[in-house]
């Protein structure tokens, strides 16, 4: 090979391990960008929450009709049953916030509701986590006969 050809190799060969350099720099910019955004929920509890509800129980199908409060007007929950096999099995209803971002949106205490129901034994031990922080499930049992619906009336003294 003359040397004129070894050069221009030589300086295409450097271009190219400097644009490779560059896009590794510009790509791991970019996953540390990445990386700092939060997936977190909308609201993290501080103190420990209290859930109040009522639970049925009939024919291997339980129901628990809950109530929390929540931080927002515009503030919706969502709530999933996780059953553990064990015995007795271990229940968790786990309930999450969704926030809106609307400047509509007051910023005051509101009650939120949510219906859970999951197949487990009679003996089925329950508990509830908000946000993923454990919480106080503080349930009374209702009328199996009855049924419960969202929108049922419960009280709760204290």
């Amino acid at each position: 090979m003359n040397q004129r050809a070894i050069i221009i190799a030589s300086i295409l060969f450097a271009v190219i391990l400097l644009g490779l350099v560059a896009l590794v720099f510009i790509q791991r910019s970019t996953i540390d960008e990445e990386i700092t955004v939060s997936d977190t929920p909308a609201t993290v509890p501080t103190e420990t929450v209290r859930i109040n509800g009522v639970h049925i129980f009939k024919n291997g199908k339980h129901t628990v009709l809950g109530e929390i409060m929540v931080k927002g007007t515009c503030t919706l929950i969502d709530s999933e049953a996780v059953v553990r096999e064990s015995a007795p099995e271990q229940v968790s209803i786990d309930v999450e916030t969704l926030e809106s971002d609307d400047p509509a949106c007051e910023p005051t205490q509101t009650s939120r509701r949510f219906l859970s129901e999951f197949s487990a034994s009679g003996e089925a031990v329950l508990s509830a986590t908000f946000n993923g922080v454990p919480a106080i499930l503080n349930l009374v049992e209702g009328d199996p006969e009855k049924g419960l619906k969202l929108d049922d009336e419960f009280f709760f003294k204290g």
